[in-house]
């Protein structure tokens, strides 16, 4: 007769505890008293954990991996882990800004409602996943901005208020390069060919996830140049 391993038995008995302390909830699980066990589902602890979280987003494709497909298997962790499917993620860190040097250029991000230009500036970025979409709530100190991010047309199309932008993603193991392909105002669309100038890197430097993000209109400069680092908040 076959030997079953050592690890069945204990399972078995951590079944029979869970059942015997939570029995009619393991049994209305929908997917079963074995899956509510590992998975500490609600129908056994009336909660969910960090965990669930986790094999939700190994299941789950982000909106970054059906952009990039194949290469973003290939990013280092520091870059998969900020961009997969988890519901809600909290990052803090600091960063630089500089704006422009004119009035227009000031007018220009204060519409776009673009950070203030300050250096070391405590950051701290909420990240939450409805659907095929992420919201990116920034907090620049006291200073707010939100955007929307979706894929569109194989683009990633971030809508800052009126402002919509849409980028082609390129990947390395250490970074991922966001390149302007398409603007509009409201439903007005901007020639970003001649106008508008508008990058985004992300790269790990010592160990960190980092960014460097700038904003240039023809005729008028330099409207925004932000970077620095973030790293994870436990939410638990």
């Amino acid at each position: 007769m076959a030997t079953l391993p050592h690890n069945f038995y204990l399972l078995k008995g951590d079944l029979a505890t869970a059942n015997k302390t939570n029995g009619s909830a393991q049994r209305n699980c929908p997917q079963g008293p074995l899956h509510c066990m590992l998975r500490r589902s609600p129908y056994n602890y009336g909660r969910t954990t960090r965990h669930d979280s986790l094999l939700n987003s190994m299941s789950v494709p982000s909106l970054y991996s059906r952009l990039l497909g194949p290469a973003f298997e290939q990013l280092a962790p520091v870059l998969t882990t900020i961009h997969d499917a988890r519901a809600s993620k909290l990052y803090v860190g600091r960063c630089d800004i500089r704006g422009g040097d004119t009035s227009l250029a000031r007018i220009a991000a204060r519409f776009a409602g673009l950070p203030l230009a300050r250096n070391d500036v405590p950051l701290e970025v909420t990240i939450g996943v409805t659907g095929n979409s992420e919201t990116w709530l920034r907090k620049f100190g006291t200073q707010q901005l939100q955007s929307r991010l979706t894929d569109r047309n194989r683009y990633l199309q971030e809508r800052l208020g009126p402002m919509v932008l849409a980028f082609a993603l390129t990947a390395e193991r250490e970074r991922i390069v966001w390149t302007l392909r398409r603007a509009r105002l409201a439903w007005l669309p901007i020639p970003v060919t001649w106008l508008l100038k508008c990058t985004a890197t992300e790269v790990i430097q010592d160990g960190r996830y980092s960014f460097d993000v700038s904003a240039h209109v023809r005729g008028i400069g330099l409207i925004v140049h932000y970077q620095g680092w973030l790293v994870e908040q436990d939410q638990s």
